[in-house]
């Protein structure tokens, strides 16, 4: 009986110790299983973080709001096509090819050969819109007027270009600038003004010209003048 006794108390304090085992287990394993589940929830946070802010950081500054600042490569594409502008508008290599009486229409566009000549030389640099703005007012060809009248070819010189990299209207950059106007090689015309360019297609464009307006006028009447005293 005492032998029986013995047996039963041991396989007590047995299950017993087991018992123990399998709690202290259990409470080991909880932490941990505590520890991944807030370790998973930090990940998901951070990736619903990261993927809000994501838009924000990508946004192109010519969509932002007035007052927004152009990075510096955008800056650097503007200017040298704002450059590429100004050399080309004014570029007259050859003032006695200019038949500028011949008002015959060279294509469907209907425009005279001179104006169709220098519309395809400012084309790559502005919109479509701001060249017939040009036309309308008689500013495409003043260049070419210029030269005729001047009796020597022009050129853009001492081209100093000031862009704005603050927006300050939605997605227009401003860049002011200062040049002469090389008549042959003994005279220069200063020139100065503000071009205005907005991304057309993903490519800046130029879309408005704004000479000073008094250079512009002796410009217009030194032309006048000089057509006059030839007539």
């Amino acid at each position: 009986m005492k032998k029986y006794t013995v047996l039963l108390l041991t396989l007590i304090m047995s299950s017993s110790l087991l018992g123990c085992t399998q709690q202290s287990n259990t409470a080991n394993n909880t932490p941990s299983d505590s520890s991944a589940t807030t370790q998973q929830q930090t990940e998901t946070t951070t990736t619903a973080s990261t993927d809000k802010t994501t838009p924000s950081s990508q946004a192109s500054p010519t969509t932002a709001q007035q007052g927004a600042t152009a990075t510096a490569e955008q800056v650097q594409v503007a200017t040298e096509v704002a450059k590429q502008y100004k050399q080309a508008e004014y570029d007259v290599p050859d003032y006695k090819q200019l038949n500028m009486e011949d008002s015959s229409a060279t294509d469907k566009s209907g425009l005279p050969a001179i104006y169709q000549q220098q519309y395809e030389q400012l084309q790559p640099y502005t919109t479509a819109n701001f060249l017939k703005q040009q036309i309308t007012n008689r500013l495409l060809v003043l260049p070419q007027h210029l030269a005729v009248q001047s009796k020597a070819n022009l050129k853009a010189d001492d081209l100093q270009l000031t862009p704005d990299p603050v927006f300050k209207v939605k997605g227009i950059m401003e860049i002011e600038y200062q040049m002469n106007i090389a008549v042959g090689d003994k005279e220069k015309i200063p020139l100065t003004g503000t071009l205005q360019l907005q991304q057309n297609e993903g490519e800046w464009k130029v879309i408005n010209d704004a000479y000073n307006k008094t250079q512009l006028a002796k410009l217009l009447d030194r032309a006048a003048s000089r057509a006059t005293s030839s007539s």
